[in-house]
């Protein structure tokens, strides 16, 4: 039963503001994110980023969702 209602939290904080940017030939979208809490640390952490854009397709608006590939520099 304890299980149950402890669920683990991640404890992030991202920035206000994100960039689109120039980045080896193409654009990156570039932002940060940081553990808040003291004596936190991220273990095991596993990042999946999509984006979600509206397109016209065949004269209609709809909503594509495509996952971004991410790099750590």
């Amino acid at each position: 039963m304890y299980g149950r209602f402890s669920r683990p939290h991640a404890y992030l904080i991202f920035s206000e503001k994100a960039l689109i940017s120039p980045y080896k030939g193409g654009a990156a979208l570039v932002f940060r994110f940081a553990p808040y809490k003291d004596n936190h640390t991220l273990t095991d952490v596993q990042i999946r980023v999509n984006i979600g854009l509206k397109v016209a397709i065949d004269g209609t608006a709809e909503y594509r969702y495509y996952d971004l590939d991410l790099r750590t520099e």
